[in-house]
């Protein structure tokens, strides 16, 4: 950690704002290393009373936030319009299998897995259609086994 930490500019460790970057500058306080090693009440006075002995700590690389992972959407949709209507179904199966392709590209990337695949088809007046359809090998990210659900 300090390895990584100390040779870089103070101004670049997180929570340093510029005016706190140019105190530490004109003390003489170019890199993180000389924040970190330097005595608690100094960095107080120099920094303040709160600020001070959180930017010490984290030139040590000690971060006491919490840690909260993203959360990986819980869908995935992919639309196809088609410009005019159409009763081809060699078109709409063409349009299934690119929605099939996309989304297995898409889970992948994610490192997720679908369960469940559920077309919608709109019509001209709006109506919709919704068909869900489980994978029959349960959750997977392959575009055959998105494919054959669709």
């Amino acid at each position: 950690m300090a390895a990584f930490l100390h040779p870089r500019p103070v101004g670049e460790l997180h929570g340093i704002g510029r005016a706190q970057e140019r105190t530490l500058i004109t003390f003489g306080v170019h890199t993180v290393g000389l924040l970190a090693s330097l005595p608690e009440a100094t960095v107080q006075r120099v920094l303040g009373g709160k600020s001070g002995p959180l930017l010490r700590e984290r030139a040590r690389g000690i971060d006491r936030r919490k840690v909260v992972p993203a959360e990986l959407p819980h869908n995935a949709a992919a639309p196809r319009r088609f410009p005019t209507d159409t009763l081809a179904a060699e078109l709409v199966r063409s349009a299934l299998v690119s929605l099939a392709v996309e989304l297995g590209e898409r889970l992948r990337n994610r490192r997720q897995a679908a369960r469940v695949v559920t077309p919608t088809v709109t019509f001209a007046d709006r109506t919709q259609i919704h068909r869900s359809r489980q994978l029959p090998g349960g959750p997977s990210a392959h575009t055959d086994d998105l494919r054959d659900a669709a």
